[in-house]
């Protein structure tokens, strides 16, 4: 009959309570809901227009879209080795985001202006070219408020060999470095040492800092 309600409800206590923890989704059918395994507080949303995400157990919702055109979405798993949610569409195949960042936060995190997320080691491969190697590691922060940020990556004498200035949004952000520095005496691209490098993310009120080892 066209009801475009949403009904969406958390029961407890072998249904002796229930709350209606709908509010903040837009009107439209629901598809499917999970618990990350990871942490109990985070719950993902399918539904006809997208992926919503909870950080909170249902009181607030906000949207998961980036990269995700609007798409009804009738399936979610979240990969519990590669720490993965796989959204299965409907029309527009299958998309995967890292929920690593996301796994990790914290109500200490959310008070924090900027935090910096931990980040594995990277091994380069045996063999590996400047030019021939899709190569890349992914920085993932949280940010409290939009604003400008500047990303920088020393080396272990301290020296800067990345950095970027970055446009932060409120929420989950992530920047990509492609792992090619610039030589110092001929100012061509090249590829990082071996060794454990610094990252740092700065505002104007802020920093925030964690370790890279490139293997």
């Amino acid at each position: 009959e066209d009801d475009c309600e949403v009904y969406l409800y958390k029961v407890m206590d072998f249904g002796k309570a229930v709350d209606d923890i709908g509010a903040g989704v837009p009107g439209g059918p629901i598809n499917v809901i999970r618990e990350d395994p990871e942490n109990g507080n985070v719950l993902y949303l399918g539904t006809d227009t997208g992926v919503f995400i909870s950080l909170d157990k249902g009181k607030t919702w906000d949207s998961l879209m980036a990269g995700l055109p609007v798409v009804p979405v009738h399936e979610l798993v979240v990969h519990p080795r590669d720490r993965m949610l796989v959204a299965g569409t409907y029309g527009r195949s299958i998309y995967v985001l890292d929920l690593a960042p996301i796994q990790q936060f914290t109500d200490d995190i959310k008070q924090k202006d900027l935090h910096l997320f931990p980040l594995n080691p990277y091994e380069r491969r045996k063999g590996m070219r400047l030019y021939y190697f899709p190569a890349q590691v992914d920085i993932a922060f949280y940010a409290k408020d939009e604003g400008d940020v500047h990303i920088e990556i020393l080396d272990m004498d301290g020296k800067g060999v990345w950095s970027n200035p970055v446009k932060a949004e409120r929420g989950f952000n992530k920047v990509v470095w492609n792992l090619k520095t610039r030589d110092e005496s001929s100012g061509r691209p090249r590829l990082p040492k071996v060794g454990r490098y610094t990252v740092q993310i700065k505002s104007a009120t802020t920093t925030s800092q964690t370790v890279l080892e490139l293997k």
